[in-house]
């Protein structure tokens, strides 16, 4: 009798035992599948933005659009110059400028792309693509601005286009925008590369839909 009672009872604690540990596996099982849909939603969150994100640089309706960042913050920049030489023109005339001003876009943009470089929710190959894509156009929009405004700070300095300065911005423009064509970053390059990225992306979100497995 005491043999059949203590089986019992062993028996009744390796039950329990049993019982215990499936359903810790299963709270655990169930705490990391809410963590894994909660990480995926925040990815596709982020996937989605940054996909408005790449479009509206070539929205024109958008504030943050081509013209309204990148090409009206390099008049700016032009127009500093212009006040810059309006202010102390011999200055300019020794070639002692206060130095070359870059448009605030193009640091807005550096910003940006470091940013995504830290970013846990950007799966990598998208990262990567928005990297390579950014920090391009960036190191050849500084190299061509910083070439257009230093040859036009000095043409100041020897006189020249002083009876246009209103006007001197369409000109560097159009000539710094022809040195972004010659190295495939104008604004149709850009855009496409931008219009890549986002099929990327599209590609990314399809792979969740259920209704394609």
């Amino acid at each position: 009798m005491d043999i059949i009672l203590k089986v019992s009872q062993i028996s009744f604690y390796v039950v329990l035992a049993v019982i215990a540990i499936l359903t810790y596996r299963s709270a655990k099982r169930g705490l990391l599948n809410t963590i894994n849909t909660e990480y995926h939603k925040r990815i596709l969150d982020k996937l989605e933005k940054l996909s408005e994100e790449l479009y509206s640089e070539f929205d024109h309706e958008s504030p943050t659009s081509w013209s309204n960042t990148i090409h009206k913050s390099f008049d700016a920049a032009v127009e500093k110059i212009n006040n810059d030489y309006l202010t102390n023109p011999e200055v300019f005339k020794l070639g002692a400028s206060s130095g070359t001003p870059l448009p605030i876009s193009f640091l807005n943009l550096q910003f940006y792309v470091d940013r995504i470089k830290s970013d846990p929710f950007i799966p990598k190959t998208i990262r990567k693509a928005i990297i390579d894509f950014q920090q391009n156009r960036i190191d050849v929009m500084m190299e061509a601005c910083r070439e257009e405004f230093l040859e036009y700070q000095k043409e100041l300095a020897k006189g020249m286009h002083i009876d246009s300065l209103d006007k001197n911005r369409s000109w560097i423009w159009n000539q710094f925008h022809a040195r972004l064509k010659e190295k495939k970053c104008s604004f149709s390059s850009a855009q496409e590369r931008a219009n890549n990225i986002r099929l990327m992306i599209q590609e990314y979100l399809e792979s969740f839909n259920p209704l394609d497995k």
